[in-house]
Formats: structure tokens, sequence, C-alpha cells
């Protein structure tokens, strides 16, 4: 079942209506896992980056509510969970309370590292601010059975800000 079928998730983000803005950071030939998610209705995909400085200049720029990141950009550099942990330290070194931590979907075939990363950097959040709410994140296999839905539901899920009522 496609996308556009599925019914209507109301979310409580920072986009128009609602909607999580999300950000992808994903190596260009993998782009084809995240590919129903950019015109997707109820998302508002804010960008979309292939390597190390496109991702950061989005983070910086866009702010997201979610982001949705592989393990690898494909080529020598940082990885986007790299990307995303400088960002964040160094808006939290300079004192910036206010931007708050996207959630985090990883989609990638790579499940241990991915989580792993995610576990140490969510400690070193709540260690830095212990009054932040935690990071929220969520792994979705790249070879998942009904591989849209399962990125929708995960945005959902890690998506900071409350879902709206129905």
């Amino acid at each position: 079942m496609s996308l556009a079928s599925q019914p209507r998730i109301t979310f409580a983000g920072t986009g128009t209506q609602g909607k999580p803005r999300v950000a992808i950071g994903k190596a260009s030939y993998a782009l084809n896992t995240v590919e129903s998610l950019i015109n997707h209705p109820d998302v508002e995909v804010v960008g979309v980056a292939t390597d190390s400085d496109g991702f950061t200049r989005l983070l910086q720029e866009q702010k997201p509510d979610v982001v949705v990141i592989g393990s690898i950009f494909g080529g020598l550099g940082e990885t986007p969970m790299g990307v995303l942990e400088n960002v964040i330290s160094s808006l939290r070194r300079a004192g910036d309370t206010t931007t708050k931590t996207p959630g985090v979907v990883v989609n990638s075939m790579y499940t241990r590292s991915s989580v792993d990363a995610l576990k140490q950097f969510s400690q070193w959040l709540n260690h830095l601010n212990p009054t932040e709410k935690p990071l929220q994140y969520q792994h979705v296999d790249s070879f998942e059975e009904d591989l849209d839905t399962q990125l929708l539901n995960a945005i959902k899920a890690v998506d900071p800000s409350p879902v709206s009522p129905q």
C-alpha cells in the first residue's frame, strides 16, 4: 500500500498545518528508499542533502522537527549522524537553548551501529542539558516490508511536537 493511500495522520509539528518539517540526509544512491516522503501530504520535506556540507547547511538553516538519515553519505567525510551531532553540539556550546533537537529516523541496513551511535548521542545531550526532552529516535531497516508506512510511522513517533487531537 502506498503512502498516499494511507489514512492521514495529524501532527503538531512546526510546518504548514502542523505537519512535521523533515530533513533528509542520505547517500544519493539510497534516496529511492525515501522517495515517497518527498511529496507526501502528511509531511513537509524542507530539504534533501546527499553530502555532509549540504546536510550541515540544511540543519542550520531549516531547523527541522525530524531528520531521516542513512548510515553514510556514500563517500569520504562525515556520516549523517556525525553531522547532526556536530550541528547540535555547536548550537548547545554557543548557548542556543531554543533550537530543539530534532527527532531522528535512521533508514539503513546497519541497525546495530546506527542505534548505538544514537544512544551515545542521546546520553551526551542529556548530560549537557538534563532538562531537555530526551532525543527521540527509531531505526527503520531499508529492507522493511511496506517501507513507506514504516517511515511515516517512525516520523510520527519521533516528532518532538505533541500529536494533535484527531
